[in-house]
C-alpha cells in the first residue's frame, strides 16, 4: 500500500512536510531519489533537499519556487507552501503574526485541522477571549469607553465593536431578559496539540501581554515564576500532561468556589527547549 499523497494545509512546518512528501513519492515512484528530486526543481546539488529536510539548510526566496515547482506544487497548495516557509523562518513575533494570518487566509475552510470555524475567528483576535470574559463581570457595562478603560493594554475603539460584534455573532455573548449582554453558557477549548494557525496569534498576544505585566502590573495583583531545569526527553508527554490536569483543577476551583468575579486574569504555561541536541557531524552518503 502506497503513501498517501500528504495534505499541505495540515501542516506547520514545513521540513516535516517535505519529508512526508519526500516519503511519498519515494515509495509511489520507482527510482525516485534526491538526484532526481534536484533535476526536476533545477538544484545542481543532490543533497540540497536532503540538508533542507535535516534542517541544516533553509529555503530561500528564489529557491522556495523551485522545491515548489520540483514536487509538482500548483495553485494554492503552492502559496500556502511559500507562506509556510516564510512563517517558520521568520525572525520576530510580529513577521510570524503576520505570516501565521496569511495561512488562515490561505488554507481552505474545510482543512482546518481542529478548530471549528466560530473558535477559528474567535482565537485570530487574543482580545476578543479577553472581552468575552470581561462579560462575566458584575459591574461589566457594554461600552466601549468601558471596556477600554478595564484593559491594562490599549485598544482602539474600532476593535473592541468589532470584537463584541463577532462574540455576539457567534452566539458566545447574548442578552438576557433584562437586555444585558452575559456570557453564553459555552465554554470553548481547544485540543491540547493544535495545528491550527490561528492559535499561535492567541498565544502570542497572551505572551506579550505577559511580558507587558511585568512593568505595569503591581506584583502584589500577579504571579510570575520560571524554573530552568534538565529533563529527561521521554518524560515530555507526562509532564504536559499534569500541566494540563493542573489548568482543569484550576478551572474547577473557580467554578465552584468563586461567587462573584471581581477581574479577568490571563494564565499562560510555557514549556519549551533551551537547548538542542548537537551530535557528531557524520558524512552521510548521498543517493546517486
Amino acid at each position: 500500500m502506497g503513501v498517501p499523497f500528504p495534505n499541505v494545509f495540515e501542516y506547520l512546518d514545513y521540513r516535516k512536510f517535505l519529508r512526508d512528501l519526500y516519503l511519498h513519492y519515494k515509495k509511489s515512484r520507482k527510482g525516485y531519489t534526491f538526484r532526481y528530486f534536484a533535476d526536476e526543481a533545477g538544484f545542481s546539488s543532490a543533497s540540497f533537499l536532503m540538508m533542507v529536510m535535516d534542517g541544516q539548510r533553509d529555503i530561500s526566496h528564489k529557491t522556495v519556487r523551485q522545491v515548489a515547482h520540483g514536487f509538482g506544487l500548483l495553485g494554492r497548495q503552492r502559496r500556502y507552501f511559500e507562506a509556510l516557509v516564510e512563517f517558520n523562518q521568520a525572525l520576530n513575533v510580529e513577521e510570524r503574526a503576520r505570516c501565521a494570518e496569511e495561512l488562515a487566509k490561505i488554507r481552505p475552510k474545510e482543512d482546518i485541522p481542529v478548530l471549528a470555524d466560530p473558535q477559528h475567528t474567535y482565537l485570530t483576535q487574543f482580545y476578543t477571549v479577553i472581552i468575552r470574559e470581561m462579560a462575566a463581570l458584575p459591574d461589566f457595562e457594554e461600552d466601549i469607553d468601558w471596556i477600554i478603560r478595564r484593559l491594562n493594554f490599549k485598544l482602539t475603539p474600532a476593535k473592541v465593536e468589532k470584537a463584541l460584534k463577532t462574540l455576539i455573532d457567534l452566539n458566545l455573548l447574548r442578552r438576557n431578559e433584562a437586555g444585558k449582554l452575559v456570557q453564553n453558557d459555552v465554554t470553548l477549548k481547544t485540543e491540547w496539540e493544535t495545528t491550527a494557525a490561528e492559535s499561535y496569534n492567541y498565544h502570542a498576544g497572551m505572551i506579550e501581554q505577559a511580558k507587558q505585566s511585568l512593568w505595569i502590573v503591581d506584583p502584589k495583583e500577579r504571579d510570575i515564576n520560571a524554573v530552568t531545569i534538565p529533563i529527561q526527553k521521554d518524560l515530555l508527554p507526562e509532564i504536559k500532561q499534569r500541566v494540563n490536569i493542573f489548568l482543569e483543577d484550576l478551572m474547577r476551583l473557580v467554578n465552584e468556589k468563586s461567587k462573584a468575579f471581581d477581574e479577568v486574569y490571563q494564565m499562560n504555561f510555557q514549556f519549551f527547549p533551551l537547548t538542542k541536541k548537537r551530535g557528531k557531524k557524520k558524512k552521510r552518503e548521498v543517493e546517486p
